[in-house]
């Protein structure tokens, strides 16, 4: 995931002042987050609802 971070801040599209292996961890925590706050306590949401509320508090 670390060669997607740092091709996006080749091409501007990431910024250069948090590392790549930073952002990489940092995503792989959101959406590891997003499954345990779906398979634990959405009861009826859809796991874009859930996704999507996750990365509002981010």
């Amino acid at each position: 995931m670390i060669p997607l971070f740092e091709k996006g801040q080749e091409t501007g599209d990431f910024t250069t002042s948090i590392p790549p292996e930073i952002m990489a961890r940092t995503a792989i925590q959101l959406y590891l987050g997003t499954l345990m706050s779906w398979s634990t306590w959405a009861h009826s949401d859809s796991l874009g609802v859930i996704r999507q509320q996750q990365l509002n508090y981010a």
